[in-house]
C-alpha cells in the first residue's frame, strides 16, 4: 500500500473484473470525478454531501483509501452542519489527496503491475 492507494484492493477488483474492464471503469470514474470536483464551489451543501458520498464508495474500488476517508470526513462535516471554516480545508485537502491517488492509479494502469 502506498500512502494514497491500496494496491492490494485495486488488484482484488482487477482480479474480479479483469484488467480491460478495470481500465474502462477507471476512465469512467476519472472523467466523472474530475468534472464533479471542478464544480464544487457551485454546489450547495446537500449536493456536496451526495457528491462526496458517491466519491467515497467508488474511490474504494480503486484503492484510493486516503481520499475515500477524507470524503467521509467531508460528508460528516456537512451532516453535522459544521461551518465553512472547517469544511473548506477538508475539501481542499480532498482535492490534493485525489490528485495524488489519481497519479498512482494512472501509473498502475499504464504500467500494468
Amino acid at each position: 500500500m502506498t500512502d494514497e492507494v491500496d494496491l492490494t484492493a485495486l488488484r482484488r477488483y482487477e482480479d474480479i473484473f479483469g484488467p480491460e474492464k478495470m481500465r474502462e471503469l477507471w476512465l469512467e470514474y476519472l472523467d466523472k470525478a474530475e468534472n464533479d470536483l471542478k464544480d464544487v464551489e457551485n454546489k450547495n451543501r446537500e449536493e456536496l454531501r451526495l457528491l462526496y458520498h458517491s466519491l467515497r464508495s467508488s474511490s474504494l474500488v480503486f484503492g484510493m483509501n486516503a481520499f475515500a476517508a477524507l470524503c467521509e470526513q467531508i460528508e460528516t462535516a456537512i451532516v453535522e452542519q459544521r461551518p465553512d471554516t472547517e469544511l473548506c480545508p477538508l475539501i481542499k485537502e480532498g482535492h490534493l489527496r485525489f490528485a495524488a491517488a489519481v497519479k498512482t492509479v494512472k501509473s498502475r494502469f499504464a504500467g500494468g503491475n
